[in-house]
């Protein structure tokens, strides 16, 4: 494993470039040790300093303690010369010239957070002799310009606009939302097909144009998110995501990489053109913090050059603030929380299927196939499975006026707008599949048992202890949450897994849901998508156990789910990630909107109520579309 933990590529001469790179060889048994690189050579350097618990100390010469040596050799094999030592402060950085012939000279950056005792690069290596380094910039934007939504009507001027929107500030969630368009890659994955259209020349050897690849898409996206640790440690405002990587993965992403999986599946597919996955590589992002009611811009650079790389980060947050000079200079106050009223609860409970509605299982199949797995518990081939039911209608109406009405009839802490190449994603999810923080920690909130909402404050009480004491949800809850621990448990460290809620109740607009909360430590040799391979597809819309449960469910739906039941939300620069799971989400694609709700079955499901409990999670989504529709027919009517 090679990380560059530092090294400023201003090549002194002739384009020279020399970077300080750290190898963990410990596996090999060997000690971890750094190395000076020297591109101009095309091989390392022969002095080495070795890392020992926070100290450093040289092979040549010097010893580190709050003073660092580098010592480098000619490769032609003349004597050691040594740099005069500078001081490295934490975070903080110091150059030196070192020489071995007059004329010769090269610049090292070198940052090292000894309060942390680990590594914190800047800058690494993309390929050989190439290195890339990356820099951050933010400009802070008063929230007396208004709300996220009156920003994003701006970004949408531009292609491939999305919106990670924490539209519900409840449960612990919500503190973030980020915005932004123009992404300098698009990338779509089908099967072991890689489609990159690289849009700007953002990267350390991209060249704009379309590039298809046929490999593993898992290593692809490992390759492509190699993370940054210490990127934006001076912001006032500690931001989960600056800029990395924004889309979906697909409920049947992963499948192949699966011991067991076939990838075989109905006749049908999903909503016709969507791919299997869908990535949005982004180097701007509008970041707000609904808990400071604070505001940034965040620009991302990377160039061979860090100077080079400060002056695109500088650039990137120029553009994004003359994209939002509309917004910023309107002076417009921020709009209405537009809370949910009790007329507004009223109408989505009892928002009936629209007449275009057509469903892919009509109430006798759906029934029908939950009385087949009922059958297979009582074999003992599964505990729990999640039957899924896809719905389709007419839409002809703005999916971003869609989105309104869903936001606000349906809020939820992970709500999202998303135009990719193959149509437009609006949801409004509860469920926070994966996160995993730049520090490590992994955090999992399986949602697993649900009841409607009542019309009144006495009804809701009801309903709530209903749930609440129901041993079948809380059986399926449980399930979910045994399946989700042995899933983390491949990947963090022993002992890290943790239940810090149990089945607790979390109110939405139309149901009630059991929650459960699992966390752990993500193991130093494992990395997000190493943590996506583990857990994927989430468990809470697969069944247990997992792969006996997907195997029958295949058999059991006519289709490929698609986006639907996969994760949806952002890879970080530094490591991190945060995926939603996909539900409560409508696609809209060439005038149709697409839906899919679902629900657990256990041995004493009621195939009836399993039924109804679809068609209540579905409500709120009917009538964000109807409402939508209106406003469309409305507004063609006063053409």
């Amino acid at each position: 494993m090679l990380n560059v933990i530092g090294g400023d590529a201003i090549g002194a001469i002739a384009g020279a470039v020399s970077t300080l790179v750290w190898h963990d060889d410990s596996k090999a048994g060997l000690p971890e040790r750094f190395e000076l690189m020297s591109p101009r050579v095309g091989e390392f350097g022969k002095a080495m300093t070795q890392h020992d618990g926070g100290s450093f100390s040289s092979f040549v010469n010097g010893e580190f303690d709050g003073l660092f040596r580098v010592g480098f050799a000619q490769l032609e094999g003349r004597k050691l010369n040594s740099a005069r030592g500078g001081k490295i402060r934490h975070g903080g950085s110091f150059k030196v010239d070192a020489s071995s012939r007059p004329g010769k000279a090269w610049d090292l950056a070198v940052r090292y957070d000894r309060s942390f005792q680990r590594r914190s690069p800047i800058v690494r290596p993309v390929q050989d002799n190439v290195v890339e380094a990356v820099s951050l910039e933010w400009r802070e934007i008063s929230l007396a310009h208004g709300d996220i939504l009156q920003a994003f009507v701006h970004l949408r001027k531009q292609a491939f606009p999305w919106l990670l929107d924490s539209a519900l500030n409840e449960h612990g969630l919500g503190r973030f939302s980020f915005a932004g368009s123009d992404p300098y890659a698009v990338v779509r994955i089908t099967d072991q097909t890689i489609e990159e259209h690289c849009r700007r020349e953002a990267r350390v050897g991209s060249k704009v144009g379309h590039r298809v690849f046929n490999s593993d898409p898992m290593d692809w996206i490992r390759d492509r998110i190699r993370p940054f640790p210490d990127l934006g440690t001076d912001l006032p405002v500690e931001f989960p995501f600056l800029g990395g990587a924004v889309g979906y993965l697909g409920y049947e992403f992963c499948e192949d990489s699966r011991p067991g999986r076939t990838g075989d599946h109905g006749a049908e597919s999903g909503p016709a053109d969507f791919a299997e996955a869908t990535l949005l590589f982004v180097d701007r992002v509008l970041a707000f913090d609904h808990q400071a009611s604070r505001a940034f811009v965040l620009g991302i650079g990377f160039d061979s050059i860090l100077s080079t790389a400060q002056r695109r980060a500088e650039h990137a947050v120029d553009e994004m603030f003359a994209l939002l000079e509309g917004w910023i200079t309107a002076q417009v106050p921020p709009a209405s929380c537009d809370e949910l009223t009790s007329k507004d609860r009223v109408d989505v409970l009892s928002t009936q299927a629209p007449s275009r509605l057509d469903l892919q299982l009509d109430e006798r199949e759906y029934r029908r196939r939950v009385i087949t797995i009922k059958e297979e518990i009582l074999a003992g081939n599964v505990y729990e499975a999640n039957l899924t039911n896809r719905m389709t209608m007419p839409f002809e109406g703005d999916p971003w006026a869609l989105y309104g009405s869903l936001r606000r009839l349906s809020p939820a802490p992970f709500a999202c707008f998303m135009e990719v190449p193959d149509g437009v994603i609006v949801g409004s999810s509860p469920e926070r599949f994966l996160r995993l923080s730049a520090q490590g920690e992994v955090e999992s909130r399986p949602i697993k048992g649900t009841r409607s909402r009542g019309l009144t404050a006495e009804q809701d009480d009801l309903l709530k202890q209903d749930l609440v004491s129901s041993e079948k949800d809380r059986a399926e809850n449980l399930m979910i949450v045994d399946l989700v621990r042995n899933d983390l448990g491949r990947v963090c460290k022993i002992g890290s897994i943790r239940v810090p809620n149990l089945m607790g109740v979390e109110k939405y607009a139309s149901v009630f849901q059991l929650v459960s909360t699992v966390t752990g430590r993500i193991r130093e040799d494992m990395d997000s998508v190493d943590l996506i391979e583990a857990a994927f597809p989430p468990g809470s819309m697969t069944g247990a156990p997992k792969i006996a449960a997907v195997s029958l469910l295949k058999t059991l739906e006519p289709s490929r789910r698609g986006v639907y039941s996969g994760a949806l939300g952002y890879f970080d620069l530094r490591g991190g990630l945060d995926l939603c799971v996909v539900i409560r989400t409508i696609l809209i694609q060439k005038e149709r909107a697409w839906i899919q709700v679902g629900g657990a079955i256990v041995a004493d499901s009621d195939p009836a109520a399993e039924y109804a409990e679809t068609l209540d999670k579905a409500r709120a989504l009917w009538a964000a579309l109807l409402e939508s529709d209106r406003e469309f027919d409305n507004e063609s009517k006063d053409e």
